[in-house]
């Protein structure tokens, strides 16, 4: 009886620390998101990069608060409690509450790690999988292309069909990865939008957003607010690299017709496929009306 008094008793301890911890985090996640969601649905006009920021900022400044915890000149007023004695029959059914937030809490942030390296794990395995491609004009179309963009630092070129369109591979040397369909139906143009696009997203740096998404969404799995701004973030993020692009190639009729092309694609490679299409048709949508 002792020692599952004394299991419950550390586990309420370290669910009462988990509740006070998350407390200011969780409401400026809440307050930041409300606000811009405000902001932005008042101002349609914003740039895409303005937009993809400040929703940044909304799972950013909690994570800040979270790791960084800062009380301010004028300490809250929030008690914390200990469990003064060790005997099974003085813990009331609060305690038990706070034991199972602490279970729930440790349950969610080990399955989200693991989820999260697995994933990292199948893109890093799944990128070894790929071939170079071995079309001379496009690899020299490709190496225009990161003269453009600006980017020194060596980024391969390289062909799979495990993915359906075209993906930036950051895990480890950073590749462009395209599927066999889009080198054989695309025109030079439109190749070139596509390596365009994708080269914009390594140059903002987009693959550490997504990561500070996805620690975000470790720490915050409770927080609609946190998961709202995560698909935000990727929206904005495709529609920051649509407006770059337009901005290098002046062509944005031609690249929204490359956006269209691409995204049909799948269409033809059985139901998953379709099923894909059908889930980003809303945002192909959106960012062909806002590249016209």
């Amino acid at each position: 009886m002792t020692d599952t008094a004394t299991v419950l008793s550390t586990l309420d301890q370290l669910g009462r620390g988990v509740a006070e911890a998350m407390l200011i985090p969780s409401l400026e996640a809440l307050f930041l998101g409300f606000i811009v969601w405000i902001g932005l649905k008042f101002d349609r006009n914003t740039a895409p990069r303005i937009r993809h920021l400040l929703w940044l900022l909304v799972i950013l400044k909690p994570l800040i608060s979270l790791f960084l915890p800062w009380q301010g000149p004028v300490p809250l007023p929030v008690a914390t409690e200990t469990v003064a004695s060790t005997n099974i029959s003085s813990i009331s059914s609060t305690d038990y509450a706070y034991s199972a937030l602490a279970l729930i809490w440790g349950v969610a942030i080990i399955a989200g790690v693991i989820w999260t390296f697995f994933g990292i794990g199948l893109l890093a395995y799944r990128s070894r999988k790929t071939m170079p491609v071995p079309v001379p004009w496009v690899q020299a179309l490709f190496s225009r292309c990161l003269n453009l963009v600006g980017i020194s630092r060596p980024v391969e070129l390289r062909m799979s069909d495990d993915f359906a369109g075209p993906t930036l591979i950051a895990v480890g040397r950073p590749v462009v990865v395209m599927p066999s369909w889009c080198l054989i139906e695309l025109t030079p143009q439109e190749l070139k939008q596509v390596f365009l696009h994708e080269l914009m997203h390594y140059n903002r740096r987009d693959h550490l957003t997504l990561f500070l998404v996805q620690l975000s969404k470790i720490c915050f799995f409770f927080h609609p607010l946190v998961w709202y701004a995560g698909r935000r973030i990727s929206m904005e993020a495709e529609r920051a690299c649509d407006m770059a692009v337009v901005n290098v190639s002046h062509r944005p009729q031609s690249y929204a017709a490359s956006l269209l092309k691409v995204a049909e694609g799948p269409i033809t490679r059985g139901w998953h496929g379709v099923l894909e299409l059908a889930r980003s048709a809303s945002l192909t949508a959106i960012r062909i009306k806002g590249v016209l």
